[in-house]
């Protein structure tokens, strides 16, 4: 994010060697980001702000080349909602298209905020399937598994909350969040799906975890 606000995105590698420059997987850089190899620096619009020896590229046609023109944009970006999509490709299919009535899911989750927007206060859980990944989307609306499959963390996190609890009336954030997984499957069945072309769904759209 720019220092107006503005939001950029680009390829995480110097123009100069190739070296990747940030290597935080989240963070705020401050005012520039900075290559650890040469030193390059370049501002968060992406534009080149300062290198070593500049009089040393003076004559070498340097000006002309894309390293000076700074970091490599990601051209095709799409910001709906505060929700950042980027595509790599050149050509494809258009944002809207793609997406269609799917993108009300996300003005759904975004309109129950008093202030219109939602904040990220803890960092991604990110993790790696070696999988297809058509199965791992696929299980995102298969309703028969979360009993089962979550037993060992949901089906713990209640029964150690209901040996601890005593007189405590307050149900901690965590039981809140993994006890609807040990939902019957007659809750799950009654909870409704709902699918768009291009593999967009989600589940609970009578009722929901």
């Amino acid at each position: 994010r720019h220092t107006d606000g503005s939001i950029h995105l680009f390829y995480n590698r110097c123009p100069h060697k190739g070296v990747k420059i940030a290597s935080e997987p989240c963070g705020n850089t401050g005012k520039f980001f900075r290559c650890p190899y040469h030193a390059w620096s370049f501002k968060t619009d992406g534009s080149l702000l300062a290198i070593p020896l500049k009089k040393g590229y003076e004559g070498t046609g340097f000006t002309d080349t894309k390293a000076n023109d700074g970091l490599s944009r990601i051209r095709n970006v799409v910001v709906y909602r505060d929700f950042i999509f980027a595509r790599l490709s050149e050509t494809g299919v258009a944002f809207e298209d793609y997406f269609g009535e799917s993108l009300s899911t996300i003005d759904n989750m975004v309109d129950r905020s008093p202030e219109g927007k939602l904040a990220v206060e803890a960092a991604p859980i990110r993790y790696m399937h070696t999988c297809n990944w058509k199965m791992l989307v696929e299980n995102q609306t298969d309703t028969c598994h979360p009993m089962v499959a979550h037993e060992s963390s949901a089906g713990t996190a209640i029964k150690v909350w209901q040996r601890e609890q005593g007189d405590s009336k307050e149900t901690p954030m965590a039981v809140q969040l993994y006890g609807p997984f040990m939902s019957p499957y007659e809750f799950y069945e009654q909870s409704g799906i709902r699918i768009w072309p291009n593999g967009h769904g989600h589940t609970g759209v009578a009722n929901s975890i």
